[in-house]
């Protein structure tokens, strides 16, 4: 939203759908071989019609991240199948509304952070519509031991199954994690995954749907809900995934998500001698912090570029975590510095950066 206010005008034209305008088409919202109605439209169908330029940002955002999300697992999936993704492209050459994942300002958009988490070493990921988990092993050590957990939510994140694996994962391959059943009640320790598909190392990707239905399974009654991924080494969280899932592809129930308001606190620290500012944040509430979007400001304004461990992030109910910025152009170094977080149910809070 802050990239839109810096180039276009907030006045809704009558001729065009609410809240565009003319000018949006003079930034790379036309047809061609863009076809940004086809983007508009997801927007719309996916998360609702907007109540305003912000809302519709925000929404827009949502189809970004599973977008560019999907793109990176299926090439995870595919293994020694691809060599990988061109993308066209990563930034544009001047400000625009599409054709990238990080803008004319340099502020990444919430893709280039799921692609980020989607690109790590070790990775656990959800094809929901095979109803399959899967552990890629993209680095050159073998993943020994590794702990997959995965829960389902319902819409109101009532849970409704899960289970907790242990796999190994050879370098370079992707294992397939098979639960015991669908929706089965967490058990209360994790069990070793039975011989299942690998891919990568020239194994064969296997098969093993669960359940009959599209999703296979995986999604709670009523069609609708969260799916909640963790992969841990030795006892250590290496990475997590968060779904909204839709069997239709509506998620207006998204809407319905009650207030989370985060504990935050801020602090500037060094590693290896550059400044950094490190984030505490902590979930209370008694549902999800979803899609949480963190940002740094100096007099008024954001530093850019700054990188974020992790951002447009989902804290689970009870869940903490530590998120580090480095800042490239601007040492944070002087100066009294505010974090900004806000989130799809989550309030605009300020904080100052002690």
């Amino acid at each position: 939203m802050e990239s839109l206010r810096e180039f276009l005008p907030d006045e809704p034209d009558p001729d065009v759908k609410f809240p565009l305008n003319n000018a949006w088409g003079y930034h790379d919202a036309c047809e061609d071989n863009g076809k940004y109605s086809l983007y508009d439209a997801a927007i719309r169908r996916r998360y609702g019609e907007p109540s305003s330029l912000a809302d519709y940002a925000l929404k827009a955002q949502l189809v970004n991240a599973e977008s560019y999300r999907a793109i990176f697992e299926a090439v995870n999936k595919a293994g020694p199948k691809t060599s990988g993704v061109i993308l066209w492209k990563g930034n544009p050459a001047w400000p625009s509304v599409g054709w990238q994942i990080y803008d004319w300002y340099l502020r990444p958009n919430a893709g280039y952070y799921f692609i980020k988490k989607a690109s790590e070493p070790l990775h656990i990921q959800l094809d929901a519509e095979e109803g399959k988990v899967w552990v890629v092993n993209g680095s050159r050590e073998a993943g020994k031991g590794l702990e997959a957990r995965m829960r389902v939510y319902d819409r109101t994140f009532g849970l409704t199954g899960g289970f907790s694996e242990v796999v190994d994962v050879p370098a370079g391959a992707v294992r397939e994690v098979r639960p015991p059943a669908a929706n089965s009640p967490p058990p209360d320790s994790p069990r070793r995954n039975t011989p299942s598909g690998v891919t990568g190392a020239g194994r064969d990707s296997g098969s093993g749907r669960m359940g009959s239905s599209p999703t296979g399974g995986l999604l709670p009654p009523g069609g609708t809900g969260f799916a909640a991924l963790r992969l841990f080494e030795k006892g250590k969280l290496v990475s997590d995934n968060f779904y909204w899932l839709s069997a239709d592809g509506n998620f207006g129930f998204l809407a319905s998500l009650p207030p989370a308001a985060l504990g935050v606190s801020a602090t500037r620290g060094l590693v290896e001698g550059r400044s950094i500012v490190r984030v505490r944040l902590a979930n209370g509430a008694a549902g999800p912090a979803f899609f949480v979007r963190l940002s740094l400001e100096k007099d008024g304004r954001e530093i850019l570029p700054s990188l974020w461990s992790d951002n447009f992030a989902t804290l689970l109910p009870g869940e903490s975590r530590d998120v580090i910025c480095r800042t490239l152009g601007e040492s944070p170094g002087g100066g009294p510095l505010r974090l900004k977080l806000e989130g799809w149910n989550v309030p605009v809070q300020t904080v100052l950066v002690k």
